[in-house]
């Protein structure tokens, strides 16, 4: 008989002291009121939330003493300001018939057609419509069905006819600032003639290389200039006469450069604008071609070589393995 030798085991030990047998039966007595313990929590929650807005509160009046300090000293600088005005001396009213004359040299200009006023969500405008083929810039390169660009012997164009819209409220500047200035094509036509086999580029149709573009459905709409290196001059020359004023824009619209406006080469802008008339002037004969230089500045993609009638070298017999024509696209 095998005998048991398991020791038997000791009793736990209970060590506490008087008052953590107190805070353990306050314990229970808390946990077990259900309904006691979550209205604490609640308060506890809602106090809480009072010492957030509280906070909230300091900070914003802060903010209302900051506001009100800036108030107080933009008063301040209105008033003297008020008072310096009652102090300058009187300026000069411009007569009736000082405008009537301004308004004679602006019809008499030889690319003005017509003046007349349109007012638009309540504002007053002054419209110059432009005579056809009135304005002409300078074009020095051509885009060949080869879809590369060529530089040739400088050629003008005639810009399109242009609808010239003068805002009679008093503004800082006239650029980028279609309630002073803004320019829209006055005939739709001179969109609707985009070249379908250029693949490079898209039919983005802006009234000058200075203005964004417009949308092809509605050519009319009005756009901002970027007035570059003319801005001072045609703000300047607006606000003292209109007829002065729109001699320096046009000048602007004949001559600016393109370096930095929204179109960055006068013949990308042309090309984009689907003009029957800028088609016919930009496609290179092949005569022309033979005698040109290429051009590979204006996109990195003009760069790769293409096949075709224009460099003497038929599609079907091609071996450029660069080439970007359609038989080596498939």
């Amino acid at each position: 008989m095998i005998k048991n030798t398991a020791t038997l085991k000791t009793p736990a030990t209970l060590d506490l002291r008087a008052e953590d047998i107190a805070k353990v039966a306050d314990y229970l007595t808390r946990a077990g009121n259900t309904a006691g313990r979550k209205l604490e929590e609640r308060k506890h929650s809602l106090a809480n939330d009072n010492d957030s807005y509280a906070d909230r509160i300091a900070s914003r009046q802060n903010d209302i003493d900051g506001y009100s300090e800036n108030i107080a000293e933009n008063e301040r600088e209105i008033a003297t300001i008020t008072e310096r005005i009652a102090n300058l001396p009187t300026h000069r009213a411009i007569t009736e018939a000082e405008a009537q004359a301004d308004l004679a040299r602006l019809v008499a200009l030889p690319f003005v057609k017509s003046v007349k006023s349109e007012e638009i969500d309540g504002k007053h405008y002054i419209v110059i419509t432009t005579r056809p083929n009135s304005l002409q810039t300078t074009l020095a390169r051509k885009f060949s069905r080869s879809e590369r660009w060529y530089k040739v012997k400088p050629y003008k164009i005639a810009l399109p006819q242009y609808r010239i819209r003068l805002g009679t409220e008093v503004h800082g500047s006239h650029a980028l600032n279609d309630s002073a200035l803004a320019l829209s094509l006055a005939d739709h036509n001179d969109t609707a003639h985009w070249l379908d086999w250029v693949s490079h580029y898209n039919h983005e149709p802006h009234p000058h290389w200075g203005t964004t573009s417009v949308s092809r459905d509605r050519t009319d709409q009005y756009r901002s200039v970027c007035l570059g290196e003319y801005e001072g001059e045609v703000s300047s020359a607006f606000r003292t006469s209109i007829a002065d004023g729109l001699i320096l824009f046009a000048t602007y619209l004949q001559s600016a450069g393109s370096d930095h406006a929204y179109v960055g080469t006068r013949e990308r802008w042309a090309l984009w604008l689907g003009k029957a008339e800028y088609n016919l002037a930009l496609i290179p004969s092949p005569k022309e071609i033979a005698g040109a230089v290429p051009d590979d500045s204006d996109d990195d993609e003009d760069s790769t070589p293409h096949c075709g009638d224009d460099n003497g070298t038929d599609c079907e017999f091609c071996e450029d393995e660069e080439c970007e024509c359609e038989c080596h696209s498939n």
